[in-house]
């Protein structure tokens, strides 16, 4: 893992440095009114989906990139709403965080931009909110590489991911692949010296699986490919912290 670190701190600093883009661009007055919005998808594990609006008389050539991936395009944007998709980014079985960019020329020629993150919501499942931004992506991917490096400096071993009976307790629970198909990947950091409790339930609260982990630190596979569709929550449990995640199964 220590060679994907990059990686990692790339992403956190998209997550961090993106709250300046966004004040800079709300405070130039100049801007063309173009913006870019996620929308709800129908299938969060593959897709992302955008929306432009230009409020303007005329259609605007609007140039758009999917950061830190291949994902690229140009569009002649009419006025009104202008919806396009592109591919959910994933590194090692890892579903990244969507950033996209847009930019544009304004009536003086000076470049404008706006950016956003994508939405994991799910279309007549949920609505778009900042509950299923990719922004939390890039947040837990952060918390993430800052529980790998405390790891690390209290010497847990390398390999696929982090190692585990790490002393650095930090009580992180996060699951990535989500929305997904019905494989999830759960990851870890709690007190070695607590039993960590994880449990599946359903939307209705009743318990579908229940397991002990004796790893403190590291990545726990989660299948449930053999369940409907829907909402389903994640309980885990070590010693005095708990967290329950939604779940979303396509």
């Amino acid at each position: 893992m220590i060679g994907h670190l990059p990686r990692y701190a790339s992403l956190a600093l998209l997550s961090i440095s993106f709250t300046f883009l966004r004040a800079e661009i709300k405070n130039d007055t100049t801007i063309t009114d173009l913006t870019v919005k996620p929308l709800c998808t129908a299938d969060a594990a593959q897709f992302r989906d955008w929306q432009i609006v230009n409020p303007n008389t005329s259609p605007v050539e609007v140039s758009w990139y999917l950061i830190g991936t291949d994902q690229y395009g140009k569009l002649s944007v009419p006025p009104g709403e202008t919806g396009f998709m592109t591919e959910a980014p994933y590194f090692q079985n890892v579903l990244f965080p969507s950033l996209m960019v847009i930019y544009w020329k304004n009536g003086s020629g000076w470049r404008r931009v706006d950016v956003t993150f994508g939405s994991g919501a799910v279309c007549g499942v949920e609505e778009v909110s900042a509950a299923n931004s990719d922004e939390r992506i890039a947040e837990r991917i952060a918390r993430g590489l800052l529980a790998m490096i405390d790891s690390l400096r209290n010497g847990a071993g390398t390999g696929t991911g982090p190692a585990s009976g790490g002393t650095g307790a930090t009580n992180v629970a996060e699951v990535y692949g989500n929305p997904s198909t019905g494989m999830y990947r759960l990851y870890l950091s709690v007190d070695a010296g607590q039993q960590t409790l994880i449990g599946m339930y359903n939307a209705q609260g009743t318990q579908l699986q229940s397991r002990v982990v004796s790893q403190a630190t590291g990545y726990v596979d989660l299948n449930a490919t053999g369940y409907l569709p829907g909402i389903y929550y994640l309980k885990v449990q070590n010693g005095g912290f708990t967290k329950t995640i939604k779940l979303i199964k396509n």
